[in-house]
């Protein structure tokens, strides 16, 4: 333990000489000797001490306790009483003033020295612990306030700096924008890559993006792979905000190098202006990450949007519509119509393709082009999903009861909906539940949802293929499949997608790659069905090609289930007028 600087206030020189010798003789430093209290306060005030040793009785008009009180105003120094007087008052009065110990004349020496060295390791662990509380605080701070990833602010000091940004600005009528960014597809690069490289690419574009603006400038990560811009501007100018945006743009989009591999990103940003686009820090906000999602949605990535009021507009109804989205299934709104799927050369029903629909309390019945996309970005469909499968169970199971020939029923599963863990389960429970056989039930899925993760795919699709469900791949020859993938899935159905089918006979590409599907769709002993077949003349290019199945308007709208049986029981097919 480190010696202690002591100052001695004691009135008696005898008294004083001998404890300065103890002192000094126990390695301590004896900084100053005084006999009275205005002394004793006025040194602690303007040197550096350690311990305060001070007899009780002195020849003043304070006592020893009176001055360490007035003390204690100031400074927590340590104190230690000496006192030839044992008195309860002068204990009681003591203990108030916070004391390190008090002692009898004569002390002992021993005792003393005790007494200070541990006044002394006190003061250094309480140094310590408030040095780490320090520590775990500023931790925390920077925790609560840095992107620990990519080193940069989080929303929270964003919010901060727009709040003092936004006083600064009104105070000198100046103006700042904000930008929202967003990375186009980063999903794909997680599920091909792995969090890992994911992790690095999200830290290379913060520092991209700090490069390019003013070192003034923030940059904040919001989450995941959004990020934000905030600009104090000189001027107002569109064309200057246009060359901030585009130089932004530039920089995430050149080729980012990792694992031996270039990889190529874009990304969509959203601008918004104060005070013009907000004047509070949550609705500029959400103006810019509203203007970000518009210029996703627009035609081409690496874009921006500006703002606009029509966006808040648009935000609200799509707010209005996930609330009573929300709502649908317990109030039992939506409904199933089936689309019929015909063999035109037998002349008969070969199954069906469910297709939910949604009977809205005051807007009337909704197609799914106006709500799936929405069920989609809010994870609803899920749970819509796995109803749509439950109903079509169920009324398979009923025509099966009565003996209708319906063939199978085609039910979509989106990409959440195949990646959801409990799929199988689900499945199992549904059919056990309706009592329908596995073999009615048709699951279509799209070519890119497959090669997400072709491995993971092929284990799913063979357990439902082997609980007897079929496997028909949707929208065929829009996607990116690898055919060696394919013929190693577990499949049943190919169905050619309505983009190929629309412009024939007319569109010579077209029909080169419808054939080549269904070509191959034999060499893999697959059943093939075009889908969207609307006219005569494309029904014969497909009596042509001897593809017979085919779904479409030319026959058959999507009907609601007692349309479905009577078309079923007409023997007859006809066009559909």
């Amino acid at each position: 333990m480190n010696s202690a600087k002591i100052l001695i206030v004691e009135d008696d020189q005898f008294a004083a000489d001998k404890l300065q010798l103890d002192l000094i003789q126990a390695g301590h430093r004896v900084v100053a000797v005084v006999d009275n209290a205005t002394d004793c306060i006025d040194f602690v005030q303007t040197r550096d001490v350690d311990v305060v040793i001070v007899d009780i009785v002195l020849a003043d008009e304070m006592d020893g306790i009176e001055a360490v009180a007035e003390l204690r105003q100031f400074s927590d120094v340590s104190v230690v009483y000496l006192t030839a007087h044992e008195s309860d008052d002068f204990l009681k009065r003591a203990e108030a003033t916070r004391p390190v110990a008090y002692l009898l004349k004569p002390h002992r020496s021993r005792e003393l020295d005790f007494m200070i060295r541990m006044s002394l390791e006190r003061k250094r662990l309480e140094r310590e612990l408030k040095r780490e509380k320090e520590e775990i605080e500023a931790d925390l701070w920077y925790q609560a306030t840095f992107d620990s990833l990519t080193g940069l602010p989080k929303r929270k000091l964003l919010q901060d700096r727009l709040h003092q940004i936004m006083s600064k600005s009104n105070r000198q009528s100046r103006c700042f924008l904000l930008m929202v960014i967003g990375l186009d597809n980063f999903k794909r690069v997680n599920e091909s890559f792995g969090p890992r490289v994911g992790d690095e690419i999200l830290y290379q574009v913060g520092q991209r993006i700090s490069d390019v603006i003013r070192l003034g400038d923030t940059v904040a990560r919001l989450h995941a792979d959004v990020y934000a811009v905030l600009i104090e501007l000189e001027e107002s100018a569109q064309h200057t905000i246009s060359h901030i945006a585009k130089k932004i743009l530039k920089a995430i989009a050149q080729p980012i190098d990792i694992a031996d591999c270039d990889i190529l990103l874009t990304a969509s940003c959203g601008i918004a202006m104060y005070p013009q686009d907000g004047n509070q820090v949550d609705s500029l906000l959400n103006n810019a990450e509203a203007a970000m999602f518009k210029a996703k949605s627009a035609e081409g990535n690496n874009t921006y949007r500006y703002y606009s009021q029509k966006m808040t507009l648009i935000a609200y109804d799509s707010m209005r519509m996930e609330s009573e989205l929300r709502q649908a299934l317990s109030r039992f709104e939506f409904e199933l119509y089936y689309q019929p799927q015909i063999d035109f050369l037998e002349g008969r029903v070969v199954g069906a393709e469910a297709l939910i629909r949604w009977n809205h309390p005051e807007k009337g019945l909704i197609p799914p082009l106006q709500f799936i996309q929405l069920a989609e970005e809010t994870g609803l469909i899920v749970p819509i999903g796995a109803w749509v499968i439950r109903q079509a169970c169920h009324q398979l199971q009923i025509w099966q009861s009565q003996g209708l020939a319906v063939g199978r029923i085609a039910v979509n599963l989106s990409n959440a909906q195949f990646s959801d863990p409990t799929l199988l389960e689900k499945v199992g429970r549904i059919l056990e539940d309706t009592g329908c056989a596995a073999e009615g039930l048709e699951i279509e899925i799209t070519e890119n949802c497959i090669m997400r993760s072709p491995v993971d795919a092929c284990e799913k699709l063979q357990i439902l293929r082997d609980m007897g469900i079929g496997i028909a791949v949707d929208d065929f020859g829009t996607g990116y499949s690898s055919l060696s993938y394919l013929k190693k899935l577990p499949l049943t159905k190919l169905k050619i997608d309505y983009s190929f089918v629309r412009d024939i006979p007319g569109d010579s590409n077209d029909a080169a790659i419808i054939r080549a599907i269904i070509a191959m769709s034999r060499s893999l002993r697959l059943d093939v069905i075009a889908e969207g077949v609307e006219t005569q003349e494309q029904l014969d290019f497909f009596r042509e090609e001897e593809c017979y199945k085919v779904q479409g308007f030319y026959f058959a709208k999507p009907l609601p289930a007692d349309d479905f049986e009577r078309f079923v029981k007409c023997r007859t097919l006809r066009p559909c007028s």
